[in-house]
């Protein structure tokens, strides 16, 4: 697998990066200092250094401040991945399955965490990705200099069947996932990284998107086999409604969460490319070594 850079500015492309097996999706983290490549084939994230451009790569140094820095060019997901890369996040392997499949994440800048929904282990991670002020990797120790948390961290919790697509709340509190095979979306308690709920809605969700621009905050599921969209009150975490479409949706975004902010993610995600293209897993037939071969029948 490899990623492209392009220059915005002469729209030409930089030297290709290699990253894992079958990379699905990218979302850029803090500054956008940090672009993570979720690789769908080997259950890991390439880590990419903007500044480099290059993998998050470096000789462990200290910086300005006296800490020690380390980077991470890639991070496992699964107990598979563990083995295979030797990396194991600096809290350990807890929660996680065998195998993970990301296809979709998102970036909280409240929190510095990226959260990610694996479509084949029915999983979400939960991975601090915070920066120090320097734009390093940042670390935490305990009083033997050892790595106790910081940038790598990783929380595996148990979500519904095939997350296609993960919101999380602006203020970092909650992840709410679509579970594509279920119907359901579940609702993740980011602090405390356990599940609070789990609420039926209409078809099989794909995508899913939240705001808290008002009073109380909304989360909006979709699903690509309904021409509904059903709404969520946050705040009681019950269903307010569910709005009927002109047709079957494809996809649904908000332009801001928190009626300042622009979206991060403001480009639709083409079925297929990652999730699957309109039903649930145990629907279609397709394997991992025919990735190149995207998008998915849903047949």
């Amino acid at each position: 697998g490899k990623v492209t850079p392009i220059e915005l500015t002469s729209y030409t492309a930089d030297t290709a990066i290699t990253v894992g097996t079958c990379p699905v999706f990218a979302v850029i983290g803090s500054g956008n200092q940090r672009v993570f490549v979720l690789n769908r084939g080997n259950d890991t994230i390439s880590v990419i250094n903007s500044t480099t451009g290059a993998l998050d790569s470096c000789t462990s140094f200290t910086n300005q401040s006296g800490q020690k820095v380390t980077c991470h060019p890639t991070l496992p997901l699964s107990t598979k991945a563990v083995t295979a890369t030797g990396i194991t996040p600096p809290n350990g392997t807890s929660g996680m399955t065998s195998t993970a499949g990301p296809v979709f994440a998102e970036y909280n800048t409240a929190t510095q965490q990226l959260i990610v929904s694996n479509y084949d282990g029915g999983t979400i991670s939960i991975i601090d990705v915070s920066l120090d002020e320097y734009g390093n990797d940042s670390n935490t120790y305990d009083s033997n200099g050892n790595v106790t948390g910081g940038f790598g961290t990783t929380y595996t919790v148990k979500v519904g069947n095939n997350p296609a697509a993960v919101a999380v709340l602006y203020d970092g509190s909650r992840a709410y996932t679509a579970n594509q095979a279920d119907g359901t979306v579940t609702v993740v308690n980011l602090t405390s990284h356990t599940v609070e709920k789990t609420i039926g809605v209409v078809g099989y969700p794909r995508s899913i998107v939240s705001t808290q621009n008002s009073e109380t905050a909304k989360v909006y599921v979709s699903s690509p086999n309904s021409d509904y969209i059903t709404v969520i009150n946050a705040e009681t975490d019950l269903v307010d409604t569910t709005l009927l479409m002109n047709g079957l949706v494809v996809d649904i975004h908000t332009t801001t969460q928190n009626g300042t902010s622009t979206n991060d993610n403001p480009v639709s995600r083409r079925p297929g490319y990652g999730q699957p293209c309109y039903m649930p897993g145990s629907t279609y037939t397709a394997s991992l070594s025919a990735c190149q071969t995207l998008p998915f029948s849903s047949n």
